[in-house]
């Protein structure tokens, strides 16, 4: 690999979020701090102070109707795909749409997508408790978080996932909704 695409994933983080506008003050501070952790170079699981880079995607049904959640083993909560940025264990990790795009594929077994937008949906901020037993302290994920559509409705979880299902947009005030995902459908209701 080449050190072109070996930098290309910290330039295109860093790119997205010097464009994206927040929409809330929530966000301007979930925004600021990606920036922050952008330009540290802060990607990796072992960059836990304050915390890291993620990428997900909230995924609408090919009639756009459903939002695609899954059941995530670790944090027992119904939440979109998304995790880690992978990368080389020296250097730059892959861009966040890759990764988001990776995760759906691994979690929900998605692969067939086209984007909603042009750059990032929003930027989330999640407070991941202690895993003692993986040496990892809480830490907060910053997640660059885009919108995409699925042109089938195939899912079949996987890895990180216990269950995939497509859910109505309309659950947007349920109270057992994580709060990030309920955020990223009212962004994605605002944008039409």
């Amino acid at each position: 690999m080449g050190a072109a695409a070996l930098i290309s994933g910290l330039e295109v983080a860093a790119a997205l979020l010097a464009a994206h506008r927040p929409a809330d003050p929530t966000e301007a501070e979930a925004l600021a701090l990606a920036r922050r952790l952008a330009a540290a170079g802060a990607w990796r699981r072992a960059d836990a102070a304050p915390g890291h880079l993620t990428a997900s995607a909230l995924v609408l049904s090919p009639d756009r109707e459903r939002v695609l959640l899954i059941e995530h083993r670790a944090f027992g909560a119904w939440i979109q795909p998304g995790g880690h940025l992978d990368g080389p264990a020296e250097g730059p990790p892959e861009s966040p749409l890759a990764t988001a795009l990776r995760e759906l594929a691994e979690e929900a077994g998605v692969v067939d997508v086209e984007p909603l937008y042009d750059g990032l949906l929003d930027v989330e901020r999640y407070a991941v408790a202690p895993r003692p037993a993986r040496g990892e302290p809480a830490h907060l994920h910053l997640d660059l978080r885009f919108a995409l559509r699925a042109r089938a409705w195939e899912l079949r979880a996987g890895s990180d996932a216990k269950a995939a299902r497509w859910c109505p947009r309309s659950m947007e005030g349920d109270p057992k909704l994580d709060q990030g995902v309920a955020r990223g459908l009212a962004r994605l209701r605002a944008r039409g």
